[in-house]
């Protein structure tokens, strides 16, 4: 029974959480605004007498139905910030079984890997995965290779729905790291938030400790959800899962490769 609880506990703690956290943003930025009770008027008046009325637990289950809510707006937010910095790019051990994975094709060369920024420190991978992106004298297979990454990120997505009913082991492994960065992601954003409040509202040391709190929890969420994206490549690797893309690696190229010399021609 437990193991069927899990899954649905870590599926709402993420959007309960970053809930949370708004409110208690919220909180800091117009509490000290409201007027008291005996003096408020209007609709807060009402809103006053209604928690006089409900009591302290209808009061704590509407806050907390109120953090699912704002939670459920703001893990989306996330999850779009996380798609633009996750990339198998950014962690050696992902890099390192991307390129094992995608030289058994025969499409990778020791430059190429150079060229896409799977090689070397990070500020050497962004220079070249920008360049490969942005400069017009990219070669078109290595534009070609960076279109098939992105594909079979795409495809990578959808490696956890070909687990369910194959591989349950495997997709709880998978399931737990992703909901895991997307816990530690999705919270970063309102800590973000409430460290800028308490910085010009509350003191700037405080303000300076969340903020900076804020970004190593979302680093903390990358790692995870890189963890995850390896986990997937390494059963790729072992034979445990299948990717289309991977297995007609060398067509895509090719055909990315005809596409773009076409329209440079």
């Amino acid at each position: 029974m437990l193991a069927n609880l899990l899954p649905g506990i870590r599926e709402i703690r993420a959007p309960l959480a970053a809930g949370y956290i708004w409110i208690a943003f919220g909180w800091l930025v117009w509490a000290r605004h409201l007027p008291e009770p005996s003096q408020s008027s209007g609709l807060l008046a009402d809103s006053y007498k209604l928690a006089s009325a409900a009591g302290p637990t209808a009061v704590g289950i509407a806050i907390s139905f109120a953090a699912y809510m704002i939670g459920i707006l703001s893990i989306s937010i996330s999850k779009r910030i996380r798609n633009v910095f996750q990339s198998p790019l950014f962690q050696m051990k992902t890099r390192t079984a991307l390129r094992q994975a995608i030289s058994r094709k025969d499409i990778l060369k020791p430059k190429d890997a150079i060229d896409l920024g799977l090689i070397g420190t990070l500020p050497t991978r962004v220079f070249y995965t920008a360049k490969a992106f942005l400069s017009s004298s990219s070669s078109p297979r290595t534009r070609a290779i960076l279109y098939f990454l992105h594909e079979l990120q795409e495809d990578m997505h959808l490696m956890p729905a070909r687990l369910l009913g194959r591989d349950q082991e495997l997709y709880g492994a998978y399931d737990r790291l992703n909901a895991e960065a997307e816990f530690r992601t999705g919270s970063a954003l309102p800590l973000l938030a409430t460290g800028i409040a308490c910085y010009m509202q509350v003191d700037p040391s405080v303000g300076t400790s969340i903020i900076t709190g804020a970004a190593l929890v979302f680093v903390s969420g990358m790692k995870r959800a890189s963890e995850a994206s390896l986990l997937l490549l390494e059963a790729i690797r072992a034979g445990r899962l299948e990717s289309s893309v991977l297995e007609d690696a060398q067509g895509i190229v090719d055909r990315w490769e005809k596409v773009i010399g076409d329209a440079y021609k």
